[in-house]
């Protein structure tokens, strides 16, 4: 081993290091420690060798293992097949074939003669060549055909056939010669059995004493007569085409030369080739130096598009990445206002021990008047004023108890004539939503006239006519589209209860005060004891902390029938201002997005697409969302700079000076917050989008699949028009039969979500459906299983993998020299050829090619 770590000089001798050192007289440290450190470096390098080497044989064996596998299984099918189509033949079928294929031989081939004493026929073609032959003739003409068959023994020689030929002709026979079936000279001392029997194969050599007793046989074409042509001298021969092929001619079943002569026509008039040198123009034909130019042109510019496109997916992906940095919402303050929120509702809702009376525990459970009351003095004061939520770091800013009246009068009784006073009215001692009779009146009692139907007014005035109680007519509110309230000019404080929609009321401010908040509740007392159609309380909560408001709506609403439904609402307002990165942001998101709409209009513009030939589809159809991203964007930073030009330092001191201009303003910030986050949301709808629709653009692997998604937006629409209108069919039964009776069908928003679940695969509620209309929910339900869970619901599923195996088959004939050939045959272009259109229809005896087109 040599001193310098590498490869030993001659023959390496255990004990010895490098040329005649001896390792055990090696006394420093410092070397042996050096020659072990080489040792072992070289002995770790070895080993890695080592490993990787019986890898590579593992895997080899592994692959050879495999691969004896394999054939041994195809040894096996073989063998199957072997056994499974072996056919065993009897005598009689073995002499009757043998006796069809001697009689099918010797129709078509003779056996090759054997002595060459055997006469022949051979052909003989008269080459003449115009006015020669009348001096060159020795006699007259002998025949008048030019064509002659001759019978001639096999081991004649040429010069014999030549002497016969020349006779019948009457020529010179020393000047005439023989042309053979390729055109070339016939010497005359060869053999006839040379020239017109076909070639004897050659077997090997044996011994005479391992000769066979029977010569193997030679076989010919049953009379195929050797043609020879015979030439007088002077006469004039055709020039040889070196390019014609040699041989007698063959019929090339192949292709068709018609059909290749109308392909041919056909491709001429699409390209408008004419056959007319006259039509053409030679200034037309551009020189080798200008279509290098062009294409050095094209190459430049195929350039700077891919350098295009690649910038304007790097923008696109900042501008995505950015503009999620915007939705990272604050996940401290996020979890403590709603831990803050949920336990003000929980104060507002649970009643204490000794206020739990008529099993009403929580404000959810109310469902009479005394029980609101009782809440009122209960969780309510207890959580607004005493002791309140100054321990909770919360400082409430307003409650407000919002009155929604109904109708002093319907429409359908206005015309009744009612007694001018509620004097003739009586109210009984036990109830105090019960009216007594007073007695026979001329006109309908003053108490009936927020009654809904006149029918109802009649009844109940004949009834208090006679002395009986009649219930009161509870009023109901007239409702409210939220959309055209806010349109109006309206307030913002417009919600859902469980009972409909309502807006704007009479509010009263309540004296948060510990002194003052009784006498406020006390003003809220309804006489007569008759309770509005609803009610809220809304209370308005500031955390110190996050700079949220907090507003807790406890809605109470009456019913018909006089029950009272209470529910609760929890709606958060952000306070706090954006801070000086988000704007800058979301200003270099709206850029962004207006450099990959340029992007795109360059890219359209630059393949010659100009502004009067663009129409919806393919220019206004295509760039709408890039138009409307930006557009969404900047309504998104219009809205954000809204809601911070809010001023929330002086926002206690409003309520206390204005309190309906301070209300109006923190539900306006409530709206813009809300109109925002839509707006967000709608711009990560489109990015989502665009990252799917980039995916399918800029990666070839994908284009296929681009092609087979494109195909199927149309069925995918169409199964989704079905499974709307069968979702239309059965809300409208579903609205119809349970509408007045259960929340989750009660309107057109509530409908809809129920009947996606239901199509999803269940209804929460579907027990009380059923025992509300035993007979109709069973037939729904099984109209249900028949038309979406058997026929629509999967639908979908087999047009997605029959547009994938398009997919594939287009992917797969792109380079399979199968499509290859049939396109060339064709004379078809690579995209209009449709391989999952093409086959065979083998249902049909014989089996038909089918050839369709596409739709």
């Amino acid at each position: 081993m040599g001193d310098d770590g590498g490869e030993p000089d001659g023959e390496w001798i255990e004990g010895w290091l490098g040329p005649g050192r001896d390792i055990n007289k090696i006394a420093q440290r410092g070397k042996l420690q050096e020659i072990k450190t080489r040792v072992k470096k070289k002995e770790i390098d070895v080993n890695k060798r080592l490993a990787a080497v019986e890898n590579e044989c593992k895997k080899t064996q592994t692959e050879l293992n495999k691969c004896n596998e394999d054939l041994e299984k195809q040894k096996e099918e073989l063998e199957k097949l072997h056994t499974i189509h072996a056919v065993t033949l009897d005598t009689d079928e073995r002499k009757k074939i043998m006796e069809i294929s001697k009689a099918a031989i010797e129709e078509f081939l003779e056996v090759r003669p054997p002595d060459m004493n055997e006469e022949r026929a051979v052909h003989v073609h008269f080459l003449v060549s115009g006015d020669s032959e009348v001096s060159l003739r020795t006699g007259g003409e002998g025949a008048g055909s030019h064509d002659a068959k001759f019978r001639v023994q096999l081991r004649q020689t040429v010069k014999t056939l030549a002497t016969q030929a020349a006779k019948y002709w009457g020529l010179d026979v020393d000047k005439v010669f023989f042309l053979d079936r390729d055109g070339r000279v016939v010497p005359d001392d060869i053999r006839l059995a040379d020239i017109i029997l076909p070639p004897k194969k050659e077997i090997g050599r044996a011994s005479d004493e391992l000769a066979t007793i029977d010569e193997q046989k030679h076989w010919t074409v049953k009379d195929d007569n050797y043609q020879l042509t015979l030439v007088r001298a002077g006469t004039v021969i055709d020039k040889e085409d070196l390019n014609k092929p040699r041989g007698e001619k063959q019929e090339d079943f192949t292709f068709d030369l018609a059909a290749l002569k109308r392909d041919l026509d056909d491709t001429k008039k699409k390209r408008g080739i004419t056959d007319n040198p006259a039509e053409r123009r030679i200034n037309d034909i551009p020189s080798l130096h200008d279509m290098m130019q062009e294409g050095e042109k094209r190459k430049q510019q195929r350039l700077r598009d891919t350098i295009n496109r690649a910038v304007e997916l790097l923008v696109f992906v900042t501008g995505f990445v950015a503009f999620h940095a915007l939705l990272r919402p604050d996940r401290q303050c996020g979890r403590l206002t709603l831990a803050v929120g949920q336990r003000i509702n929980r104060s507002l809702s649970v009643f204490e021990e000794d206020e739990v009376e008529f099993e009403v525990e929580t404000f959810q459970d109310i469902t009479r008047e005394a029980s609101y009351k009782v809440w009122l003095q209960g969780p309510l004061t207890r959580t607004a004023v005493d002791p309140g939520v100054d321990d909770w770091n919360l400082f409430l800013l307003a409650a407000v108890a919002t009155t929604y009246e109904g109708p002093s009068h319907y429409d359908a009784v206005s015309d009744m004539t009612f007694c001018s006073s509620a004097t003739t009215t009586t109210t009984c001692t036990n109830s105090t939503n019960m009216t007594c009779g007073g007695g026979d009146q001329d006109c309908i009692d003053y108490s009936l006239r927020t009654c809904h139907n006149e029918r109802v007014v009649s009844v109940l005035d004949r009834a208090l006519g006679w002395g009986h109680q009649a219930p009161a007519c509870m009023p109901t509110f007239g409702g409210v589209e939220t959309p055209l309230y806010a349109l109006s000019g309206g307030d913002f404080s417009t919600f859902g209860g469980e009972m409909q929609m309502y807006g704007g009321g009479t509010r009263d401010y309540l004296n948060i005060s510990s002194a003052g908040f009784q006498k406020s509740l006390d003003d809220l007392s309804e006489p007569n004891g008759f309770f509005p159609p609803a009610r809220t309380f809304s209370m308005y909560y500031l955390t110190t902390t996050c700079q949220i408001i907090i507003v807790v709506r406890m809605v109470m609403e009456n019913t018909a029938s006089g029950v009272l439904v209470c529910t609760s609402q929890l709606t958060y307002i952000d306070l706090s201002k954006a801070q000086v990165w988000e704007y800058i942001v979301f200003i270099s998101c709206i850029l962004l997005s207006l450099v990959v709409l340029g992007f795109e209009l360059r890219r359209q513009w630059r393949s010659g697409l100009s502004l009067g030939r663009c129409y919806w589809r393919l220019c206004w159809g295509r760039n709408l969302p890039f138009i409307l991203l930006p557009v969404v964007q900047l309504a998104g930073f219009i809205t954000l700079v809204v809601a911070d030009s809010f001023d929330s330092s002086g926002l206690v001191t409003d309520f206390k000076v204005d309190p309906d201009d301070a209300l109006e303003s923190l539900e306006g910030l409530e709206f813009t917050e809300r109109f925002g986050l839509i707006l967000k949301l709608l711009n990560l709808l489109f990015l989502d989008s665009f990252i799917f629709r980039f995916a399918l653009m800029y990666f070839p692997q994908l284009l296929y699949t681009q092609a087979a998604a494109q195909k199927l937006v149309k069925p995918l629409l169409a199964v989704m028009v079905y499974l709307m209108s069968l979702l239309i069919v059965f809300g409208t039964w579903f609205h119809l039969l349970y509408g007045n009776r259960f929340s989750s069908v009660k309107n057109f928003y509530r409908t809809v979500t129920s009947m996606l679940l239901f199509f999803s695969g269940g209804i929460h509620d579907w027990q009380e459906f059923y025992m509300e209309y035993k007979f109709m929910f069973g037939l729904l339900i099984f109209f249900a299983f028949i038309f979406m869970t058997l026929l629509f619901e999967n639908i979908a599923i087999p047009l997605i993998f029959s547009h994938r195996k398009e997919r594939d088959l287009r992917s797969h004939n792109s380079y399979h020299t199968h499509w290859t050939n049939i396109r060339s045959h064709k004379g078809e272009k690579p995209e209009d050829l449709n391989p999952a259109l093409v086959g065979w229809d083998f249902s049909k005896n014989p089996p038909k090619e089918v050839r369709r087109t596409e739709t």
